[in-house]
């Protein structure tokens, strides 16, 4: 090389950066699959209104069951083949 020319390396153009971004996990792209799906959020919507009225049940009705029907002890057994 002459004196004149410079390295080449002062020539040598930049790589354009890659874009990084954060890997997703398993569960994280799970839920992200799920909530682009309108059924399934509602299924788990349906799902966690159950889960808290089977919690809450005692608030929601605070009477046992055995109380509201009257005693059926000794009744016979209603027989639906009879009446249709």
């Amino acid at each position: 090389m002459s004196a004149e020319q410079p390295p080449l390396a002062s020539h040598a153009v930049a790589a354009p950066a890659l874009p990084t971004y954060k890997p997703r996990t398993f569960w994280s792209d799970a839920w992200a699959r799920l909530r682009k799906n309108k059924v399934a959020m509602g299924g788990l919507a349906v799902l966690i209104l159950l889960a808290l009225m089977a919690i809450f049940a005692p608030a929601i009705a605070p009477y046992p069951y055995g109380s509201l029907l009257p005693p059926s002890i000794g009744w016979a057994p209603i027989r639906w083949a009879a009446i249709c």
